[in-house]
């Protein structure tokens, strides 16, 4: 079970693709709600890609996103709570992009 936050676009979004494909279950967090212009992509379809590409890899990997301001201490530790209860306490790669 993974983490990895700020995994709407780029270096996070990459690190999440490698894992689910590698069999990983994959919880990704940002904050990109609306794709613009300075924002290319979404957490939505961020996940969306990565649980296809997992899928395709056909090694058990998934992908579930979550929306996180990360400096919301409250909204972090809500994270932190839906994995542990999700996943019985697991969680053993935090990639903290």
């Amino acid at each position: 079970v993974a983490l990895v936050t700020g995994a709407s676009r780029g270096i996070g979004k990459g690190c999440a693709m490698a894992l689910a494909k590698s069999g990983c279950t994959v919880y990704v967090t940002g904050r990109t709600v609306n794709e613009s212009k300075f924002f290319p992509g979404t957490l939505t379809q961020a996940a969306q890609d990565i649980s296809e590409a997992a899928a395709l890899a056909g090694k058990g990997g998934s992908c579930k996103g979550i929306f996180c301001d990360h400096t919301d201490e409250t909204k972090t530790r809500d994270v932190f709570a839906k994995i542990d209860e999700e996943q019985s306490g697991c969680l053993d790669i935090l990639v903290n992009n």
